[in-house]
C-alpha cells in the first residue's frame, strides 16, 4: 500500500480518477527493489552480473587480465593522467564567513593526503564500472578530519535492493551492509540509476583484446614457419608403430610448431593461402589497437599517430575530442566526491554536516581553463598604457600575473640580491643615458622627448622633399617612395627602453634610500 506523506494517508485510486486533482506522490514506486525480471536480484542482494554483461565474463579477477595488454594499459594511463595533470579548486558554497572556513578547511584536507594516489586508484572505476573508497576519520582539534581514503577491490563489494553498499565475506556471503557515511563509492557507464555497478571499458574492450590476443597467437605461428621450417620424416613402408614414433619424436625435439612423418615414396605438397607483400598480422593488430584506443580515449590519434606515421598534426587536430573525455572523468569524480551519485551522498556533505553545519558545502572541481599567456597580456597592458595611459588596478594585476608585484619605488618592494646588483650598475646608468641631456626627467618625459625627435625628424625630410621638388606631381611622387622608408622600429624600440629605463631608476631610487 503506497501511503501519501504529503497527506499522510493512503494513495487511493479515485485520487487518480479522471478529473480530479491528484496531489503530488512524493512515495518512490519502481525503485530497483521491486520485482524488475533484469535487476539479477539474489535474496536481495543485486547480482554484479546483470542483462547488459550477459554472455561476458564479468568476475574482476577475468576483467583485469585485459589490462594486462600493453595498448590497454598505455591508453589507461594516457587517460588518468590527463586528469591528475590538472590543477584542483575548492571553492565557497556561498559567500558568509562559515562557507570560507568550510571550504579552507577542505582545501587543507586534500593537501594533506596523498590525493593524486587517490584519484589514481578511483579512476579504476572507469575500467571495472564502479570503484570503492574507504574514509579514514580522525580527530583534529573541533573538527572530525579526513586522515585518509583507502580505495578498496571493487570485488569485494556489493549493493543491495535498497542500493546499500554490502561487504561479502566467506562468512556472510549475503554481504554485510556497511555503515552509513563511510564510504566513497564512484560509478560510471551505468545506463539507469537502478544499476549501481555500472558498465566499466573492460565490457567494450573484451572482444578486441580477445581477437588481438588470438591473431598474435598465429602471427607467432606464422613467424614460427619462417624461422623454423616444419620437418618432415620418411620411413620404410612395414616399419612398426614404435619405430615411426621415435622418428616424430625426434623430429618434435627439433621445433616446437609441429612435425610430420610419412612413409617413404609418398608425395607431401605444401597447402597455404596466398599472400601479399604486406603482413596481415601486423595490420590485424593495429586495427585491434585502434579499436581499444577509441574505447578508452573515444579517437585514435593521439596514442596512434606517431606509430603509424600520420605525424604530430593530425594528433593535434584530435586532441580536443579526447579533451572531452578527461573533463567528463574530472566531472565524475567531482560530483561522486561532493555530493555522490544517485542516492548516494558524497564526502564532502558528510564532512561539512559535521563540521560546519552552519555553512553550505564547499565544491571541489579540476580547472580546464588554460591560463591566458602573460607574454600576450604585458604586450595588450603596454598598449593601452602608451595610446592612453590605462593601467590595471591592484586586483586586476594580481587576477593576471599572480601576487608578488608591487610597483617600482614602493616601500614594498625589495629586490632580491642579483636584481638589486644590476640596478646598482644599470639603474644609474641605463636610466641616465635614456634621458641624456635630462637629469631630473622622468621615464616618461624622456620618452616624449626621444619620440618628438624622431617625428621631428620625420618631418624635416618630408619638408627637404617638398621645397626641392620641381612640381607637385614631382613632389608626390617622391613622397610615395618616402613614406614607405620612413621606419616605426624606432619607436618600439624607444618605448622598451623608457620602460627598462623607468623600472630602474625605481630600484635604483630605493636602493639609494636603503644605503642613506
Amino acid at each position: 500500500m503506497l501511503v501519501d506523506p504529503y497527506n499522510q494517508r493512503p494513495v487511493r485510486s479515485a485520487d487518480f480518477a479522471e478529473g480530479t486533482t491528484a496531489p503530488p506522490l512524493f512515495a518512490e514506486v519502481a525503485d530497483a527493489a521491486k520485482d524488475d525480471p533484469n535487476a539479477g536480484f539474489v535474496d536481495d542482494l543485486l547480482s554484479v552480473k546483470n542483462a547488459a554483461l550477459e554472455g561476458l565474463p564479468s568476475e574482476r579477477a577475468k576483467l583485469a587480465k585485459l589490462s594486462q595488454d600493453w595498448q590497454v594499459q598505455a591508453t589507461l594511463q594516457q587517460r588518468s593522467s590527463a586528469l591528475l595533470s590538472r590543477e584542483w579548486r575548492v571553492e565557497a558554497g556561498g559567500k558568509r564567513k562559515a562557507d570560507q572556513m568550510a571550504a579552507d578547511w577542505l582545501r587543507e584536507q586534500i593537501v594533506g593526503m596523498a590525493w593524486d594516489s587517490v584519484v589514481e586508484k578511483m579512476l579504476w572505476g572507469n575500467f571495472y564500472g564502479y570503484a570503492v573508497g574507504e574514509l579514514l576519520y580522525g580527530r583534529d582539534g573541533r573538527y572530525v578530519s579526513l586522515d585518509a581514503i583507502r580505495v578498496r577491490a571493487s570485488s569485494r563489494f556489493r549493493f543491495g535492493g535498497d542500493l546499500a553498499l554490502r561487504l561479502v565475506t566467506p562468512q556472510k556471503p549475503k554481504g554485510e551492509r556497511m555503515p552509513d557515511r563511510k564510504f566513497w563509492t564512484f560509478t560510471r557507464g551505468a545506463e539507469t540509476d537502478d544499476d549501481p555497478y555500472g558498465t566499466g571499458l573492460a565490457h567494450y574492450l573484451y572482444w578486441p583484446v580477445t581477437f588481438k590476443r588470438q591473431g598474435l597467437r598465429a602471427a607467432l605461428v606464422y613467424l614460427e614457419r619462417f624461422a623454423h621450417p616444419t620437418p618432415i620424416g620418411k620411413y620404410a613402408p612395414g616399419t612398426d608403430k614404435p619405430e615411426v614414433r621415435k622418428l616424430l619424436q625426434a623430429l618434435m625435439a627439433l621445433t616446437t610448431s609441429g612435425a610430420i612423418v610419412v612413409p617413404d615414396g609418398m608425395t607431401v605438397e605444401k597447402f597455404e593461402a596466398s599472400r601479399s607483400g604486406s603482413d596481415p598480422y601486423t595490420a590485424f593488430q593495429n586495427a585491434m589497437d585502434a579499436a581499444i584506443s577509441k574505447v578508452v580515449l573515444s579517437q585514435t590519434m593521439t596514442s596512434d599517430a606517431t606509430a603509424s606515421g600520420l605525424g604530430s598534426n593530425q594528433a593535434d587536430v584530435h586532441k580536443d575530442v579526447a579533451e572531452w573525455v578527461v573533463k567528463r572523468d574530472a566531472d565524475l569524480i567531482a560530483q561522486s566526491f561532493n555530493a555522490g551519485q544517485g542516492l548516494r551522498e558524497g564526502p564532502v556533505e558528510w564532512l561539512t554536516a559535521w563540521n560546519f553545519p552552519e555553512a553550505k558545502p564547499p565544491r571541489f572541481w579540476y580547472l580546464f581553463e588554460e591560463p591566458e599567456d602573460t607574454t600576450r597580456i604585458a604586450e595588450r597592458d603596454a598598449k593601452l598604457f602608451t595610446s592612453g595611459g590605462w593601467v590595471r588596478t591592484q586586483e586586476s594585476q594580481d587576477a593576471a600575473y599572480g601576487p608578488g608585484y608591487v610597483r617600482a619605488g614602493s616601500p614594498e618592494a625589495e629586490p632580491d640580491a642579483p636584481v638589486a646588483e644590476a640596478t646598482k650598475t644599470m639603474g644609474r646608468g641605463a636610466a641616465a643615458s635614456f634621458a641624456e641631456g635630462g637629469v631630473g626627467e622622468t621615464p616618461e618625459q624622456a620618452l616624449r622627448r626621444t619620440l618628438d625627435a624622431e617625428v621631428s625628424g620625420w618631418a624635416r625630410q618630408i619638408r627637404d622633399v617638398v621645397e626641392t621638388s620641381a612640381d607637385y606631381a614631382e613632389a608626390i611622387a617622391r613622397l610615395e617612395t618616402l613614406f614607405p622608408q620612413l621606419d616605426a622600429s624606432a619607436f618600439v624600440a624607444a618605448i622598451e627602453e623608457a620602460t627598462l629605463a623607468r623600472e630602474l631608476a625605481g630600484r635604483a631610487d630605493v636602493l639609494r634610500e636603503a644605503e642613506g
